[in-house]
């Protein structure tokens, strides 16, 4: 009998440890986050709730913004490039697609230009107030809030090189 307990025992143990330690499970990564980390990301457009596009990539000058505005994820942090500075912040997943971004840490470039629609510190406002990820279209959206409260979206595209 105590022979048998013993196994039961052993038994309990390795599967409580291939299971994973505890905490674990609400840091699972959505399925569909694999499709977005590893890849650079570029802003496209940030709508609100209306519809109205208030920031468009098209209106950027490409001589000076060509890689503005991008973002890229590992498994904890975010990085890429604001105008003119390179940043990097970490994030968390949770359920239902939450997401929320800590304070970015940036390089320090003085910007003579600024891209119209977005300002530097703007873009990073919108990311440290995201709560919501989605993946469609083969494109990334963050849903965020503006400085007034109001409901925004920032719509990325994988990012072109070329």
């Amino acid at each position: 009998m105590k022979k048998l307990l013993l196994i039961l025992s052993a038994g309990a143990v390795l599967l409580a440890a291939c299971a994973g330690t505890p905490g674990q499970a609400g840091k699972k990564e959505p399925r569909d986050f694999g499709a977005v980390k590893g890849k650079v990301w570029q802003l496209a457009q940030v709508q609100n709730a209306a519809g109205k596009i208030t920031f468009d990539s098209k209106n950027l000058d490409r001589e000076f913004f060509s890689d503005a505005f991008t973002l890229q994820f590992d498994s904890e942090r975010a990085a890429g490039k604001a105008a003119p500075n390179r940043y990097t912040a970490p994030y968390t997943l949770g359920a239902g697609n939450a997401i929320t971004f800590k304070a970015a840490a940036s390089t320090m470039m003085l910007a003579f230009r600024e891209p119209e629609g977005l300002r530097e510190h703007d873009y990073f406002r919108l990311l440290e107030k995201a709560s919501r990820w989605e993946f469609a279209n083969d494109r990334l959206i963050l849903h965020t809030v503006d400085e007034n409260g109001k409901k925004v979206s920032m719509i990325f595209n994988e990012f072109d090189y070329r």
